[in-house]
């Protein structure tokens, strides 16, 4: 195999598919990318964890043809490093040699047999989602998943009603997070997903970084016990995990009493809180009491802070709760308005906080019990 690719061209293709590559494990080719030449004009990247397997095409200056399956990080450190456009490269054997400029590298490589074989999967009906509605949901609920895989929902829940509403949820227990939109096929063409999908935070990775600012729109669809996510040059194939069958907004609860403050106001506050805050139990209290939102942290042994910020609009009062400071902040950064809402029942019960001016994103979190 013998190319020439533009460093640019090559960075954005890498990033499209590092998501699906596994930086350590046993298999040494996975950490690699399998690079193959398409026609004179047109190479193919591959990278997979068995997992998750991405595909993407990109141009480059084909004069001979082949493939070869280099380390995906230090190929993309060497891309990201050189100065010159042009990046050439030679396959000698069992190695790669890549010139830029002056600068030449010479990498250990593997030959296109030696890397895992990505089965095929056949072609599903597919439904379409804007591109940064797309990675927006996932990533604002990428908090809420757990950081153990054996809990009974070990990744972002997907789910499509009839209505053509998709539904992205990750909930650890302790925090649920979910934002829902419409998918950009008209309602009646859409086929609803004939159960619920479970994507792993390695399928949530990958599926982000295939995402790049010239993407327009996401066509995922499911095959057997795989979804398929395509967009114009990136192809994700995913085995999703088993969705357990429970009923995971059950936990959201009716709320009677509401408040909305700036959302910069707390957020700046919920920083100035984490200073005396607890590293492992970071606890802080919000006090509403008629037209202002009291938040305290620490305790009165190791250090305390407290400080009031104005309500704008709330229900009757007057209400108390405690969180994990850090699910709170969570839940602050998912709000994209100047102002946050609030919403309760009691201090044993879950809270709400949403965002008054986009209805697309909730999250819940639970209290933490106090005495006193």
């Amino acid at each position: 195999m013998k190319l020439t690719l533009k460093k640019e061209t090559g960075i954005a293709a890498l990033q499209r598919v590092m998501g699906a590559s596994e930086a350590k494990g046993t298999m040494q080719a996975l950490n690699h990318v399998l690079i193959t030449t398409v026609s004179d004009s047109l190479i193919q990247m591959t990278a997979t964890n068995l997992e998750v397997t991405a595909k993407t095409t990109t141009e480059a200056a084909v004069q001979q043809q082949g493939g070869i399956a280099i380390p995906a990080k230090k190929l993309l450190a060497i891309l990201q490093a050189v100065n010159t456009e042009d990046v050439h490269f030679e396959q000698i054997s069992n190695q790669v040699e890549i010139i830029a400029g002056t600068a030449k590298f010479t990498l250990s490589a593997l030959h296109p047999e030696d890397y895992p074989v990505v089965p095929e999967v056949a072609m599903p009906v597919f439904f379409n989602i804007q591109g940064k509605q797309l990675q927006r949901a996932l990533l604002s609920v990428a908090h809420a998943v757990p950081d153990d895989d054996y809990t009974a929902v070990p990744g972002i829940i997907m789910h499509l009603d009839e209505g053509g509403i998709i539904r992205f949820i990750a909930v650890d227990g302790h925090q649920l997070a979910m934002f829902q939109t419409q998918v950009s096929s008209p309602a009646e063409d859409v086929p609803p997903l004939s159960h619920r999908v479970i994507l792993s935070s390695k399928a949530v990775e990958a599926i982000a970084g295939a995402i790049d600012d010239d993407t327009e729109e996401v066509s995922i669809g499911l095959a057997d016990q795989n979804i398929v996510v395509q967009t114009a040059r990136t192809m994700l194939t995913i085995q999703t995990l088993e969705s357990p069958d429970i009923d995971v907004l059950a936990v959201i609860p009716m709320t009677t009493g509401w408040m909305s403050a700036a959302r910069a106001d707390l957020a700046a506050a919920l920083r100035r809180m984490s200073v005396v805050a607890s590293r492992e139990a970071p606890t802080v209290r919000l006090i509403i009491d008629g037209e202002n939102l009291t938040i305290e942290s620490g305790d009165p042994d190791m250090g305390m802070a407290r400080e009031t910020i104005p309500i704008e609009e709330s229900s009757e009062g007057p209400f108390h709760v405690a969180f994990n400071l850090r699910y709170v902040q969570n839940a602050i950064r998912n709000v994209r308005g100047e102002k946050f809402r609030m919403e309760w029942v009691s201090p044993d019960r879950g809270c709400l906080f949403r965002d008054p001016e986009d209805s697309q994103w909730l999250g819940l979190i639970m209290p933490i019990i106090t005495t006193g």
